[in-house]
């Protein structure tokens, strides 16, 4: 497949996919779920919804880029967890799910990402005190080399990041990311170890 496909495709692609999943052990580690929500513009390319986290002392997610998604409650489906956070985080009302990434580790919780689609863009409303911006993002712009980038996290590290505008996608993020492009033959591009390239 190519950067220009189209939901149909994913939905294609997915269909007959049977990811990866953890084998859970319950009290051992958190259960989670994010939901990749998919939406393709008339005559545009699919796009992903992302979410920036508010910035709170004590929260090791604060101020980064992430999927719409949380902690599983007590006695609830991994697939329910994914569409509540996403309504309680951006106020969009979610259906079934046409597939599933493969999980992603993520201390301390083990991450479900499940995939929807909305046929309208929906009007978005922020539940400031967990996200404080939402962004449509294309999925050419998360495959163009010129948007991958190195950037310095605590220190000498340096991770690689997708960055859109001026939002840094990285870590568990990017990682589901490059898990869901995976089943369509994509991959995000390599990030280049040059100076004038880091962040």
């Amino acid at each position: 497949m190519t950067a220009d496909l189209s939901i149909a495709q994913i939905r294609e692609a997915f269909a007959d996919h049977s990811p990866w999943t953890h084998p859970r052990r319950e009290g051992r580690r958190m259960r989670a779920a994010t939901a990749l929500v998919l939406h393709e513009p008339s005559g545009g390319a699919p796009e992903i919804l992302f979410i920036e986290r508010t910035e709170r002392e004590g929260d090791r997610w604060s101020g980064h880029m992430a999927l719409p998604g949380g902690r599983a409650e007590p006695g609830e489906t991994l697939i329910d967890g994914s569409r509540r956070e996403t309504h309680e985080e951006v106020g969009v009302a979610l259906g079934e799910p046409f597939g599933r990434v493969a999980d992603s580790r993520g201390a301390p919780a083990v991450v479900a990402t499940y995939l929807y689609e909305v046929t309208e863009r929906p009007e978005l409303r922020l539940d400031t005190r967990e996200v404080q911006t939402a962004l449509w993002v294309p999925l050419p712009s998360l495959l163009d080399p010129g948007n991958a980038v190195r950037f310095h996290y605590r220190g000498p590290f340096t991770f690689g990041a997708v960055a859109i505008e001026h939002h840094l996608i990285w870590g568990l993020t990017r990682g589901i990311l490059a898990s869901f492009l995976k089943p369509l033959g994509l991959r995000l591009p390599r990030t280049p170890i040059v100076p004038d390239r880091r962040w």
